[in-house]
C-alpha cells in the first residue's frame, strides 16, 4: 500500500518559454502580483526578462533581497506589509531561498501569524506532527535559476531566530507554474549550477529508499538520477557558454527531482545539510555536494536494492559501473563540486555540535536507517571531513 499526492501543476520547459507568463497568469486570475527575488536573481538575466513579462500586470509589491536559508523573521516582515493588500499572485525568481519564501508568504497571509506555528515537530526517534493548513491559498509562479528543484515541492524550509531549519507542508504552496527557460541561465554561474544540480541528484538518491517511497518515486528518482550524473559533469567540464539543450536537460532533471520529493521525503542527508546550512552558513549546494556519498554508505545496509537501482542510474548517466556511493563521488569530482567538510569553512571542532543538532531534524524520521543517537552522525561526518568513501556494494 502507498499514496502519491499530486499538486495542481503546470511545468514549461524549454527556450522561450518566459514568454508564457502572462498567460499563466491570467490563467490563474492574476492582475496584481508580488515579485520575489535575491539581489543576484532579479539583477539576473532571468529577473530582466520576468520584468519584461509582467510589464501588463500591476506589481504592487517587490522584495528583492530574499536572504539565504529564509529567515523567519524577514519573511514575517514581508508578510505584514502584504496582508492588508494582498497580490492576485506571488511570482518567485531565484533559487530555493526565494521560492520557499514565497511558500511561506503564502500561508501566512492565508493562514495568519507565526509561521513558526505552521511548520511541522520532529520529537527524536519517531515522533513526526503536521500541521494541516486548511485555507485556499495565494498562487505562486516560480522563474527558478538554480537546480534544486525546491519550486516544485509543496514544502519547504524556513530559519528561526536560534539558526534551527523549520519545515513547513502544504499543497497547496506549491508553485502553480514554473517556467524553466534555459535561455535565462546564460549568466547563472556554474558553481551554482553544479551545486544546486548535487541538491538535486541528492533529492532523487533520498527518494528512493525514503520510508514514504512508491514505485511512482523510484522510476521519477531513477531518471532525474540518470540525468543529473549525465549532465553536471558536462556542465562541470565546459569551457565557453553552456549549449541550451544540456540547460534543458539538466533543468529537466531539477524539475524531476522537485517531482520525486514531493511525496518520497529526504532523509539523513537532507537533515546534515539543513543544519549545515541554518545553523552554520554553509550554502545548501555545497553541503549537498559533500554529504551524498557517505550518507549512501551509511544506509546501505538497509538499503542494498535501491541503491542498486540508483547505481544503475548513474552508471547510465557516467558510462561507468560502481556502487552508488562510489558513482555518486564519481559525479562529484567529474563535476569539480567541494567533495569533503573540510572545503566547505567548516571548523572541524563544530562537527560535534553539527551531530548533534542533526537529531532534532524531522528528516530522521524519513531515513530508512534508524539514526540511534549523535554518535551515529558523526561518523558520518568524520568520514564527510576527510572524504573517505569505502566502496560499499
Amino acid at each position: 500500500m502507498f499514496r502519491y499526492d499530486q499538486a495542481r501543476q503546470v511545468l514549461t520547459v524549454g527556450a522561450g518559454t518566459i514568454a508564457t507568463v502572462p498567460d499563466e497568469l491570467a490563467a490563474l486570475s492574476a492582475r496584481s502580483v508580488c515579485l520575489v527575488g535575491s539581489p543576484r536573481s532579479l539583477a539576473s538575466a532571468a529577473g530582466q526578462a520576468t520584468r519584461e513579462a509582467l510589464r501588463g500586470f500591476d506589481v504592487r509589491h517587490e522584495f528583492g533581497k530574499i536572504a539565504p536559508h529564509a529567515p523567519i523573521t524577514d519573511t514575517e516582515a514581508m508578510a505584514r506589509q502584504l496582508r492588508d493588500d494582498p497580490p492576485d499572485a506571488l511570482v518567485a525568481v531565484g533559487g530555493g531561498s526565494v521560492s520557499d519564501t514565497a511558500k511561506a508568504l503564502s500561508i501566512l497571509l492565508a493562514e495568519g501569524f507565526p509561521l513558526e506555528a505552521k511548520c511541522s515537530t520532529f520529537t527524536p526517534p519517531d515522533v513526526l506532527k503536521h500541521v494541516q493548513l486548511n485555507q485556499p491559498k495565494i498562487p505562486v509562479l516560480t522563474i527558478p535559476t538554480t537546480l534544486s528543484g525546491a519550486e516544485v515541492t509543496p514544502g519547504g524550509g524556513a530559519t528561526d531566530a536560534r539558526g534551527i531549519k523549520r519545515v513547513f507542508w502544504d499543497q497547496k504552496v506549491a508553485s502553480r507554474v514554473v517556467v524553466y527557460d534555459p535561455e535565462l541561465f546564460t549568466d547563472v554561474p556554474a558553481e551554482l549550477l553544479l551545486t544546486t544540480g548535487m541538491n538535486g541528484l541528492a533529492h532523487c538518491a533520498e527518494a528512493l529508499y525514503s520510508k514514504s517511497a512508491s514505485p511512482f518515486t523510484d522510476a521519477l528518482a531513477a531518471e532525474g538520477a540518470r540525468r543529473f550524473a549525465e549532465t553536471l559533469p558536462r556542465i562541470g567540464g565546459a569551457t565557453g557558454p553552456l549549449p541550451v539543450d544540456l540547460l534543458e536537460d539538466a533543468l529537466t532533471a531539477a524539475a524531476i527531482g522537485g517531482l520525486v520529493i514531493s511525496n518520497a521525503r529526504v532523509g539523513l542527508h537532507h537533515a546534515v545539510c539543513h543544519v549545515l546550512g541554518a545553523a552554520y552558513g554553509v550554502p545548501h549546494g555545497v553541503a549537498n555536494s559533500v554529504m551524498l556519498p557517505y550518507v549512501l554508505e551509511y544506509n546501505h545496509d538497509h538499503t542494498e536494492a535501491k541503491q542498486a537501482i540508483l547505481a544503475r542510474a548513474l552508471g547510465e548517466g557516467l558510462g561507468e559501473t560502481g556502487s552508488a556511493a562510489v558513482l555518486a563521488a564519481t559525479v562529484q569530482r567529474r563535476a569539480g563540486v567541494p567533495r569533503t567538510l573540510a572545503d566547505t569553512g567548516l571548523a572541524e571542532p563544530d562537527l560535534d555540535r553539527v551531530a548533534g543538532e542533526v537529531m532534532q531534524d524531522r528528516g530522521l524520521f524519513f531515513n530508512p536507517k534508524r539514526v540511534p543517537d549523535a554518535g551515529a552522525v558523526l561518523g558520518v561526518l568524520r568520514h564527510a571531513w576527510t572524504g573517505t568513501v569505502t566502496g560499499a556494494a
